[in-house]
């Protein structure tokens, strides 16, 4: 969180009170007007948004992130980004990266190496003490869009069967908000970290340089805070130019396309979270079609 002073959790108690009043179809609108306030009082501050050349490093980026947090003591971090650096980048398929909202630390002052938790699940290691989300959930999205162009069904036989976590290797993930967590997520606080922070996102994010953002989740929709959070505003000036932003008609999930630079496109595709209420075959056979009409939509 932004910050620990009482007069701060004040305020976005008021914020989540406020929200969680309105109708839902409002609840976008507000939170869309708050961080625009927000940004506005951050202008000129030299360590929320500083200007110039970076190191665009994955520790600099963390190293930032704490600075920027000025808070003491420093909230421990969720370390996330790309698991193999290696089957990211060369790979089969476009390079992709799968987005959530917030991690749920269960010690908040120290940092998750959220990369050295699955190349220890991928050893076979720390399986009992992980949770069913790095042993379940997630590899079932990995293996659907990995094995996409394969046969639906024997692969989700597969995939149901086998839980294979290798498949989470040429994979990135990252969280919107870095720090704390709770079982639930509130959306105002997502949405003020956003604001605050999401020049580092942004930093993060064209440092991984994915073709592919799977936001995964309906309620706090990271897709909402990607695109008219993170990813709707200029990059970091002088560095990386504008991103464009085109949304497009899906039959069922939202796309939206953007671009790194005049020749270098990405896109945002929508999607349910892993812990949805939904079986573990609708869950993924919706990922793999969608992902297969977006690659069609990349290629038209």
């Amino acid at each position: 969180m932004g910050s620990d002073d009482s007069g701060t959790r004040r305020e976005w108690d008021r914020v989540m009170r406020k929200l969680e009043a309105a109708p839902i179809g409002d609840r976008f609108t507000a939170l869309t007007r708050l961080r625009a306030s927000i940004e506005e009082s951050l202008k000129g501050q030299k360590l929320q948004h500083p200007e110039g050349a970076h190191d665009t490093t994955r520790e600099a980026i963390f190293d930032d992130y704490r600075r920027a947090l000025a808070v003491e003591p420093t909230p421990g971090l969720y370390l996330d980004g790309v698991v193999d650096p290696t089957r990211y980048r060369d790979g089969p398929g476009p390079r992709t990266v799968f987005v959530f909202k917030e991690p749920h630390l269960k010690k908040p002052t120290e940092d998750h190496a959220m990369v050295d938790e699955v190349l220890d699940l991928v050893r076979g290691k720390g399986r009992k003490e992980a949770s069913a989300w790095w042993t379940k959930r997630v590899p079932l999205f990995a293996h659907a869009v990995a094995h996409r162009k394969r046969d639906e069904a024997a692969m989700l036989a597969l995939c149901l069967d086998e839980r294979p976590v290798e498949h989470l290797l040429q994979f990135g993930f990252v969280q919107l908000k870095k720090t704390g967590g709770a079982a639930t997520t509130h959306d105002a606080i997502i949405g003020v970290h956003v604001a605050r922070y999401g020049w580092l996102l942004r930093r993060q994010l064209h440092l991984l340089r994915p073709k592919v953002l799977v936001a995964c989740g309906k309620s706090a929709s990271p897709f909402d805070h990607l695109t008219n959070g993170v990813l709707k505003q200029e990059c970091l000036e002088g560095a990386h130019g504008k991103l464009h932003h085109e949304e497009l008609p899906g039959p069922g999930n939202r796309w939206w396309r953007g671009a790194w630079d005049s020749d270098t496109p990405f896109w945002v595709l929508e999607a349910f979270h892993p812990r949805a209420r939904k079986s573990n075959k609708e869950l993924y056979q919706t990922l793999r079609r969608d992902f297969l009409e977006l690659e069609r939509l990349m290629s038209a």
